[in-house]
């Protein structure tokens, strides 16, 4: 098995996680957050490296054109003013910048609150929310621009309306910001590890109603026998992305994309 090596990445002063520095893509090894066996897809020399947070693996897209989702957003400011984002630079509360799991860096996005319409754009310069259901997080300025600070959280629609050429900064070592398209391989959306089979079973029963196919494997962790649901085998990212969003809308949000 080849090393790879691993870089800490601190983003508005919080953890975010490891960043592969290399090609491969780290298997999760489910629920209980257990980095496995590393393989490798084919891949563009340029294309954003993925990343691990809390065992699960985020894939950067290069191309965010049509990009359109709903979720809860949430907001950063003092504690993180003046420290690094993901993308190298400088956080400043007071600028129009947000932080997304997988959007590049220097996409604009328009951010509206679904409650009362009021509607920011946004540049992409961080990585988060790491935090279940929530989809973005906005600077200060963001979050008051659309009635976010008192709250603290608001569902909102992302869309994305174009890109900043200027802040198409690298990505780890390999992003340039040149479309170019979704990676191919074999992909399957991880629902859920147990320790009780029947468990496993049952999850399995209730997505296989609507979505197949919907898969139980086994791993060991350290004398613990777990298993996994999987659901789905997709050969691009891209129809990974679209299933996973189906499997948000129906409950399933606990959810991350895994390569076989």
């Amino acid at each position: 098995m080849k090393r790879h090596s691993l870089l800490w990445l601190r983003a508005g002063g919080r953890l975010r996680g490891y960043i592969l520095l290399a090609s491969a893509i780290v298997l999760a090894a489910g629920a209980v957050g257990c980095a496995r066996t590393p393989v490798t897809p084919p891949r563009e020399d340029n294309m954003p490296p993925p990343y691990t947070v809390g065992g699960k693996v985020y894939y950067p897209l290069s191309d965010a054109k049509g990009y359109v989702e709903r979720g809860i957003a949430s907001w950063y400011g003092e504690d993180f003013h003046g420290k690094k984002t993901s993308n190298g630079e400088v956080y400043d509360m007071y600028a129009k910048t947000a932080a997304h799991r997988i959007l590049p860096f220097g996409t604009r996005v328009e951010v509206a609150n679904l409650t009362d319409g009021k509607k920011t754009v946004l540049r992409i310069n961080d990585r988060g929310p790491f935090v279940k259901n929530r989809v973005i997080d906005l600077s200060y300025a963001g979050a008051r621009d659309i009635g976010l600070v008192g709250p603290g959280t608001a569902p909102v629609e992302i869309r994305v309306v174009g890109a900043d050429d200027e802040h198409l900064v690298r990505e780890g070592a390999a992003y340039t910001g040149t479309k170019i398209p979704y990676w191919t391989g074999e992909f399957s959306i991880q629902l859920g590890a147990f320790e009780e089979f029947n468990n496993a079973l049952r999850l399995k029963g209730n997505v296989s109603r609507y979505f197949k196919p919907v898969e139980i494997s086994t791993f060991d962790l350290h004398g613990r026998m777990l298993y996994r649901v999987r659901a789905g085998k997709f050969r691009t990212l891209q129809e990974t992305v679209e299933a996973q969003k189906e499997l948000n809308a129906r409950g399933y949000g606990d959810n991350f994309v895994v390569a076989e």
